[in-house]
């Protein structure tokens, strides 16, 4: 009563009525065509594509081009750090900052020698040596300062390259048509472009029909010279008449033009000028493409095909309505559910960003060669893409791009924003076949959803005791304080439903436009990983592979929509994407040598080409048999002690690298995988589920002994009566709870050399074991069961030891015996080439950087 009265609501402690929220959207029923999806619609000439037909004019040589491209004399610009080590900004952008080694194809020379790279030069290290760290480029002479007299010269592998790909003389090697085939960034903005150098020209000769327009974009591309600074004119002739001209410079955003042009033959000639500059500036022409006017009628009656891929980053499944979770959060997701094949049991591969998404777009595990993303192979079927990321980890950087002629990159935008991008794209692109990736970030923290959503169930930004600002860090660290309390959980967990809610009604917006355009579009709406609330005593993501965090999203809404929702129980995986888009827009199916996915169409009734699918259907029951025998890998987190997984037949094995712990769940009987059933495996069985893991996720791995080393300085030899399979230092990474992100320019505070050196005779008999400075660390030694022995040679002793407590390298040891799993391979693809300022901020505050 008292909370119902405005003025003395305040004085009892009443919590303010939650804001009023927006109407939910409601989606319409869509209507199939009659038209087989697989049938091509209009689509657009790329003329990058014809760039093997087309006249290429390169631009005479420069006279003042340097002997020695990639080659940087460091002369001035020196400041003490302190004493002995002075620094400067570097001076190119530099492949993977800060590590352990020197960035890939990087050397620093004094005096015509090349200096050691020293990884702690900056906070500890004497000279000789160098190191990069945050963009600056640390050295020590090892004598006193560097002098113009006597400069450090530095040589960069990616300047090199970079100057011989825009070199016109043909220094790259490469043809004339793959020369111009380019990929430039400005801004946030990555585009497919030709690259035309300053003075040269690129010409083809066209037969255009009618109603057909010129669409291109411009801008002069990113250098990994921090130093350069180019301008450029660019002019367009159809023929002899000049069509459009326009003037760029570096750093300017790209310039965007649609031109009418003239049904018939045509020479179309791109041209750059490079103003009197001798550098001879290069113009990227992005995106060129013959288009059908706004204007004209479609050249053909066949209608544009739409694929659009939903990625929604950190969506915990079983927090929708559709999953069943009361009130519902997500009344739009929910009516697309009741529209879709939903594919009730899929597993990312990782509870992280980068691998699962990795794995979303090219169909391929994360530690497999990644191969086209599916934006690549669309494109090569005549589809215009494009890509909107809001997840530094979809950057550039990374190689995400590839295959999008356009793609938008704006660290953590809100889903309104993003919506906005996508639906103008689309709208841009509503007369062609189209293919449009739209990243959506929102549930992943800050939980910061805008009003009116944030404070409809927590305590909003004003009266909140949790902050405004927090990731798993900040977290974890009030939880080992002990002030996070069950009060500040809840509010946490409602400002993540919160989120759901905010992007349920901007994914309704966005459903909503794109059902409007004309047309058939096959949407296929997946997440990445889930996110946990203390399930299992952590918080977000990137930590274990308990479902919570690895079971996915992933609903498939063909061309006009289902009547009624088809739920598929058999087990699925994010890798399945690739290959279900594939077949719905009628490419030749990949075999297992190019994905490591099935195609689900089988499993979806399409109704907009007449097949009879669904479960039940030809040729379901087949593939429900495959998906059922199929081993998911699980692994490739960063935030906790290293763990490998994998899914067979309703259950899931984790084993954890460096101390050997082992769990296993039934998924049927234990969903909430609270049972651990490993401690009732025998050898057998045991060694049975490691080589599913082992062939599961391409490691090597087998039973065999962990030595647990403390303290050791002495070189030990094993002899062992049966060979063994292999022996090494397991990385001391894997036992840290926050491990190094390595990719991102981290550095590790030990390294396996730091631990000892390891090896193994020809023969696998013998195992020589160095120590190294530190002495402290795990080695792992395939074969040698619970009751093998081996025999030690050390300091002139020998001696016989077995599974226990030993003492080894002069110092106590422990011997364990059990499930290795080792070498594993890392999330492959491109590295980060550089991380700017403001993206080594978003990733400190993501939690991702310390």
């Amino acid at each position: 009563l008292l909370c119902s009265l405005a003025l003395l609501a305040p004085l009892a402690g009443c919590r303010p009525a939650p804001p009023a929220l927006p109407p939910t959207p409601q989606l319409a029923t869509t209507t199939p065509s009659g038209t087989p999806f697989s049938t091509p619609g209009p689509q657009v000439q790329d003329l990058r594509d014809a760039l093997g037909e087309a006249e290429i004019r390169r631009p005479p040589a420069r006279r003042d081009a340097p002997p020695t491209p990639g080659r940087t004399v460091l002369a001035e610009g020196w400041t003490a750090h302190r004493p002995g080590v002075w620094v400067r900004d570097s001076p190119v952008r530099l492949r993977l900052q800060g590590l352990t080694q020197a960035p890939a194809g990087t050397q620093l020379t004094l005096g015509g020698q090349p200096l050691p790279y020293q990884p702690r030069l900056a906070a500890s290290g004497t000279g000789p040596g160098w190191q990069v760290d945050k963009g600056r480029l640390y050295l020590a002479t090892g004598s006193g300062a560097p002098t113009a007299a006597d400069p450090p010269v530095f040589w960069s592998a990616d300047l090199a390259a970079e100057a011989a790909r825009r070199d016109p003389r043909g220094a790259h090697g490469l043809s004339p048509a793959a020369h111009a085939r380019w990929r430039g960034t400005l801004a946030d903005r990555t585009r497919a472009c030709v690259l035309v150098p300053g003075g040269g020209a690129v010409q083809w000769q066209l037969d255009v029909p009618a109603g057909t327009a010129l669409r291109l974009g411009l801008g002069i591309p990113d250098s990994y010279d921090r130093s350069t600074h180019g301008r450029a004119h660019a002019t367009v002739h159809l023929d002899d008449s000049l069509l459009w001209e326009q003037t760029v410079e570096s750093g300017q955003d790209w310039v965007d033009t649609q031109l009418a042009l003239p049904p018939g033959a045509h020479s179309l000639r791109f041209a750059a000028d490079p103003l009197g500059d001798p550098a001879g500036d290069s113009l990227c022409f992005a995106e060129p493409a013959l288009v059908p006017a706004a204007e004209a009628p479609p050249a053909s009656p066949a209608r544009p095909r739409r694929v659009v891929l939903v990625g929604i980053d950190t969506l915990r499944v079983d927090r929708l309505g559709a999953s069943g979770a009361v009130p519902s959060p997500t009344p739009v997701l929910d009516q697309l559910a009741d529209q879709s094949a939903t594919f009730d049991r899929t597993w990312a591969p990782a509870p992280r960003t980068r691998p699962s998404f990795r794995t979303l777009l090219t169909g391929r595990w994360p530690g497999r060669a990644p191969g086209p993303l599916l934006a690549t192979q669309l494109h090569e079927a005549g589809f215009t893409t494009a890509g909107f990321s809001a997840n530094v980890h979809l950057s550039a950087a990374l190689g995400f791009p590839a295959g999008s002629g356009d793609w938008h990159f704006h660290d953590s935008d809100d889903a309104a924003a993003q919506v906005d991008r996508a639906l103008a794209w689309l709208d841009g692109h509503a007369a062609e076949d189209a293919f449009l990736f739209l990243h959506l970030m929102d549930p992943h923290v800050f939980y910061r959803a805008p009003a009116p959503f944030w404070g409809a169930l927590s305590d909003g930004p004003e009266a909140s005791r949790v902050p405004a600002r927090f990731n798993r860090w900040t977290i974890a660290d009030d939880q080992r304080k002990g002030i996070l309390t069950a009060a500040m959980k809840t509010e946490i967990q409602a400002r993540y439903t919160e989120e759901l809610r905010y992007l349920d009604h901007e994914l309704g917006r966005f459903l909503q436009a794109l059902d409007q355009l004309p047309g058939d579009t096959l949407l296929v709406v997946a997440s990445d990983h889930g996110e946990e609330h203390w399930d299992h005593g952590g918080f977000e993501h990137n930590h274990a592979l308990y479902d919570e965090l690895t079971r996915a999203l992933l609903w498939v809404r063909p061309p006009g929509g289902l009547g009624a929702r088809v739920a598929v129980a058999a087990p699925t995986s994010l890798a399945d994407v690739v290959p279900t888009g594939r077949g719905f827009v009628g490419l030749p199916a990949l075999g297992p040598e190019a994905t490591d996915g099935q195609d689900l169409g089988p499993l979806i009734p399409d109704v907009g080409s007449g097949t009879d699918g669904g479960p039940g259907a030809p040729g379901a029951a087949a593939l429900e048999r495959r998906l059922a025998a199929r081993d998911l890998p699980l692994g490739h987190f960063m935030f906790g002690p290293e763990a490998w997984g994998v899914v067979h037949q309703g259950q899931k094995y984790v084993l954890h690298t460096s101390d050997g712990k082992e769990e296993l769940y039934g998924l049927a009987d234990d969903p909430g995988e609270q049972r651990n059933r490993a401690a009732t495996l025998d050898d057998a069985a045991r060694a049975a589920w490691v080589a599913r893991l082992v062939a599961a996720t391409g490691g090597q791995g087998g039973l065999g002994w962990r030595i647990h080393l403390r303290d050791a300085r002495l070189p030990f030899t094993l002899h062992f009566a049966d060979p063994v399979a292999g022996a090494g230092v397991i990385d001391p990474e894997a036992a840290r709870v926050r491990r190094t992100n390595q990719e991102w320019g981290e550095v590790p505070p030990v390294l396996p050399d730091e631990v000892a050196t390891v090896v193994v005779s020809d023969d696998g008999h013998t195992v020589t074991v160095r120590p190294g400075d530190r002495g402290v660390g795990v080695l792992w030694v395939l074969g040698p069961g619970r009751r093998s022995t081996a025999t030690v040679d050390q300091a002139g002793r020998r001696f016989t030891v077995g599974v226990g407590r030993k003492a080894l390298g002069g110092g106590p040891a422990v011997i364990a015996a059990g499930a290795l799993l080792v070498e594993t391979p890392a999330v492959t693809g491109a590295e980060a080439t550089g991380i700017a300022d403001e993206t080594r901020a978003a990733l400190q505050a993501l939690g991702y950087l310390d």
